[in-house]
């Protein structure tokens, strides 16, 4: 964030909401600031008569240190503590600058969060207040501040929040928004944070009767936008240059200038009642702010970034970890920075750390520890059970944990792979799992799944049955039950530390992965889509009952039962680290993980340079998936290795029904795929790159999948690039090279008007069959072309989907 004065004016830099770009932007571009009123009352106690006023430049030798909580709705809105605590953090700074230039300062001593539903409900800006009151009876700090998204406005207690013996007179409401602007530009947020504040070190409003040693207003900015308190007098003037902290001129056209301060009059009673404060601490004692916002990254087997957030005056760090259960801590001292590189750690281990503040003036107090779990040596680590549903719905992990099929269906998983997920109607499909209680999932669980979704309802992915609200084992991705599309866990106590519920995202009706984690060793509970952090809160629940039935895709209610596809369900007894959620994302499960296989492997599987012959070795060894093509001709197809059960008739090497073996190309963004014959490269337009070689066709699309043929096919138009998203399949053919057979597919360069080389000699046999004919369409003009070992028709086009003998 950043403040530019270019001589044509003052343009800011900030970053925009829920978003990582940053906007750049001119001040007076900005729009009307919005109508913020502020309920607290003119003050008894009259400070101001007689005052002089705050020489410039004099600065306040005392400390004010707040307190400050954060209710649930801002937390909601920020989407984890992290985030909310670095914004109400920067929010506070912004507001510091505007107490700093005019010689009062503050810090701030602590940030509560609430991340779970806070007693603090009311609509106004008083119910928030007295909820405040009734509920923090002590707070860490001289003065204590509520912030959060109700109410439209602030209220603060009294005028005298500075050592009053009754805590309630010390605190203060505001009602924020989710952004705000740097200073001096105004925003609602920072002028109701500093405004309300204000009163509580003494302030009135400067529409107020009270000032100019006659009992007059500062301003009438007040009464003309219709706000009138206390004693009648005379309307003030408008003031041409802008109104000051204390003042209603943002209401006004003239708006609130923060350049002006307070203005002298309410900077001079501020002053004075913190010099006279006499609980208050000078700046130089002023104690070491306590850490806050520690968490661990960039988590691998061995090691692990820690990290945490600068706490006031520090001047270095002293850093403690050790593993989950150990007696004593490893210490780490005088760290000049905010993170720390932590490696030798143990794989699948719980570590937990401490960090401590160090000041010129002596030390804080260790802030509350904070844990992790490295990762495993593989995802087969804590692997509780597996459900790949190519066409089954047992557990393929080893530990037997099969459900109960009921009702849902093969259906074609995320790459288009026929009878790989298993299709739920909404209405009854469920999968039964009866073994719950041996799972040892009470305090540590990660979920992992695929699903397309077709509507936002319950949803249901996995749930222990029967439901018990405070002891609550649910996940629903695109959980429509309160108005909105949204995405609820729970793991534990519902309405409690067991619950994180994100509020609001779109539906698109496309395969999406999730992974959702609970783990009372780092006290968070997390969800991930699509390889990245979805939703984070700081606390973790536990599941108590495990002696129930587990049911994937719902139960009992037809308004929480799964309406779409699900795939490759996983469970583990583990938090997984941010790397083994991508893992999983790009790879696969650990049970039935995709198989990766260059394509040269392909193009040199099915030929053996030495016999000329084919072989099967690739498909009978269960390598490419056993049902593509032959679903499509209507052929039963039998993976493994006993191949195709069709009949003799289809077995011939002519004719539309000769045999072809098909192997599957994954290609991401932006790709090119070259493959290897005879160490030749093809382009990815499928022609070659020098020399002889085969023919490839590929597509540089987003993750395309080209179905290419690898025997000898009948022999079609030559290189054909038939490309289409998803579900693609290209023949890749070409046709026989003058020398011979060795070369099954060529792309040859262009001659006499054709796109390959022109064809002499005789037919050469091809295994396992024999070309009977070839035909081919020049690019130019038609011609006829020598048709070899069986009568043909003359020359005619070839059909799009199909190649002849």
């Amino acid at each position: 964030m950043g403040i530019v004065h270019d001589g044509q004016g003052e343009h800011e830099l900030g970053p925009m909401e829920h978003s990582n770009a940053h906007i750049y932007y001119a001040r007076e571009d900005l729009p009307v600031p919005n109508s913020f009123s502020c309920g607290t009352e003119e003050g008894s106690v009259d400070r101001a008569h007689d005052v002089p006023e705050a020489i410039e430049g004099e600065r306040s030798v005392k400390c004010v240190r707040f307190y400050w909580e954060v209710n649930y709705d801002i937390f909601l809105a920020k989407g984890s503590v992290v985030n909310t605590v670095n914004y109400v953090t920067a929010l506070f700074n912004q507001s510091a600058v505007l107490y700093m230039n005019d010689g009062i300062s503050i810090t701030l001593n602590q940030v509560f969060v609430w991340d779970v539903a806070s007693p603090y409900t009311g609509t106004t800006i008083l119910e928030q207040l007295t909820y405040f009151q009734n509920t923090r009876n002590s707070f860490n700090g001289d003065l204590a501040h509520l912030l959060g998204l109700a109410g439209g406005g602030g209220r603060a207690a009294s005028l005298a929040g500075l050592c009053n013996p009754d805590n309630d007179n010390s605190m203060c409401y505001s009602g924020i928004s989710t952004s705000f602007s740097n200073v001096p530009t105004y925003s609602g947020s920072v002028f109701v944070v500093t405004h309300e504040v204000g009163h509580l070190l003494g302030s009135n409003h400067t529409h107020a009767c009270a000032w100019n040693g006659n009992n007059t207003q500062i301003d009438g900015c007040g009464p003309t936008a219709g706000y009138t308190e206390g004693n009648t007098c005379a309307t003030g003037p408008i003031p041409p240059s802008g109104g000051t902290m204390m003042s209603y001129c943002h209401l006004n056209p003239v708006g609130t200038n923060f350049l002006n301060g307070f203005g002298p009059q309410p900077l001079a009673v501020i002053t004075n009642s913190v010099s006279a404060a006499p609980c208050l601490i000078t700046c130089a004692n002023v104690a070491c702010g306590t850490v806050f916002g520690s968490s661990a990254s960039n988590i691998t087997t061995t090691s692990a970034v820690l990290n945490w957030m600068p706490a006031s005056s520090a001047i270095a760090y002293d850093l403690q970890w050790k593993q989950v259960g150990a007696a004593s801590w490893n210490t780490v001292s005088s760290i000049a920075g905010t993170s720390y590189p932590l490696s030798g750690l143990s794989p699948w281990t719980g570590y937990t750390f401490q960090v401590k503040t160090n000041c010129s003036g002596g030390a804080s107090v260790y802030a509350t520890a904070v844990g992790f779990t490295t990762a495993g040596n593989s995802l087969s680590d804590g692997l509780v059970a597996c459900y790949p549903f190519n066409n089954t719905s047992n557990d393929v992990s080893g530990n037997g944990h099969n459900g109960t099929l009921d009702g849902p269906l093969p259906t074609a998983d995320r790459y288009g792979v026929p009878n790989a997920a298993y299709a739920f109607d909404g209405v009854d499909d469920r999968i039964a799992i009866t073994d719950l209680n041996t799972w040892a999932i009470n305090n540590e669980i990660s979920i992992s799944f695929w699903v397309k979704a077709l509507e936002s309802k319950g949803n249901l992915i996995v749930w222990a049955w029967p439901d018990i609200a405070s002891d609550r084992l649910l996940v629903s991705p695109h959980y429509f039950h309160t108005g909105s599309n949204d995405f609820a866990w729970t793991f534990g106590t519902y309405d409690g530390t067991g619950k994180c519920y994100y509020t609001g995202y779109p539906l698109y009706g496309e395969w999406e992965h999730y992974v959702v984690t609970s783990s009372t060793v780092s006290n968070t509970m997390k969800i991930y889509k699509n390889g990245s952090l979805f939703d984070i809160e700081q606390h973790a629940g536990s599941l108590t009952d495990l002696d129930r039935t587990l049911y994937i895709g719902g139960y009992f209610l037809a308004n929480f039962q799964l309406h779409g596809s699900l795939d490759d369900l996983t469970f583990h007894r583990r938090e997984l680290t941010a790397g083994e959620v991508t893992q999983l994302y790009v790879s696969g499960t650990p049970c039935a993980p995709r198989i990766t296989v260059a394509a040269k492997v392909f193009l040199d599987g099915p030929y053996v340079q030495a016999n000329q012959l084919m072989n099967d070795v690739l498909r009978t060894a269960g390598l490419i998936p056993g049902i593509e093509p032959y679903s499509g001709l209507a052929y039963p197809m039998v993976a493994g290795g006993s191949g195709t059960a069709i009949s003799a008739g289809v077995t011939t090497s002519a004719g539309n029904n000769a045999i072809t073996d098909w192997v599957v190309v994954e290609l991401r963004a932006g790709r090119s795929l070259c493959g290897a014959r005879y160490a030749h490269r093809i382009a990815a337009t499928g022609r070659r790159c020098g020399g002889h070689g085969w023919c490839i066709a590929c597509c540089v699309r987003r993750n395309v999948r080209p179905l290419l043929r690898r025997h000898p096919p009948p022999q079609p138009l030559g290189c054909d690039d038939r490309c289409t998203d998803r579900a693609l399949r290209v023949t890749c053919c070409g046709r026989l090279h003058q020398s011979g057979h060795e070369h099954l597919w060529h792309c040859g360069p262009t001659a006499g008007g054709d796109a390959h080389d022109p064809m002499d000699g005789g037919c050469h046999p091809q295994r396992p069959g024999e070309v009977r004919r070839w035909i081919e369409r020049p690019r130019s003009h038609p011609r006829r072309h020598r048709r070899c070992g069986a009568h043909g028709d003359p020359f005619r086009a070839i059909p799009r989907g199909g190649c002849e003998h």
